[in-house]
């Protein structure tokens, strides 16, 4: 059932923006603990790639509509901005969410162009960047559609 719900969200819901359609850039991150996440790692599967920093309160507000979707079992990974690797894991908690993050570098932003935050992208299971949008009203514009693109599953 969900990986209809995923294909009919990124076939029929999504529409192409500027960076849309392109190859999403590999990557490789790690989390405080020194677990490495990839692009690879998600292959085959829908990922959300959120970009924030904790401090930002409009990150805060973008956090509840990427936490409900990885409860929904989409795979998200955050990427935390403005953190040490030590920092990581009570910023976490304090923040209260429970998807993966790992923290931002330099190359990761220059490669997927983020100029500020809070910015989620929308990744196919192909690699391919089927959304991107900048700021918490982007985050609830995702959650919408992915829930919406999830009831017409049912039919």
């Amino acid at each position: 059932m969900l990986k209809k719900f995923i294909i009919l969200a990124i076939l029929f819901v999504f529409p192409l923006t500027a960076f849309g359609g392109k190859k999403a850039p590999v990557f490789s991150v790690r989390d405080g603990n020194g677990r490495v996440y990839t692009l690879s790692q998600f292959r085959g599967r829908t990922l959300i790639l959120f970009f924030f920093t904790f401090e930002c309160p409009h990150c805060r507000r973008a956090m509840p509509y990427i936490e409900k979707l990885h409860k929904k079992g989409i795979p998200v990974l955050g990427i935390a901005f403005s953190t040490r690797y030590g920092e990581l894991d009570s910023k976490i908690k304090r923040a209260g969410v429970t998807f993966p993050v790992a923290v931002g570098t330099k190359r990761i932003a220059d490669a997927y162009g983020i100029k500020g935050v809070p910015t989620t992208f929308v990744i196919s299971p192909g690699r391919i960047i089927v959304m991107r949008k900048t700021g918490e009203r982007g985050a609830g514009e995702i959650y919408d559609k992915m829930m919406k693109s999830q009831k017409r599953s049912y039919y």
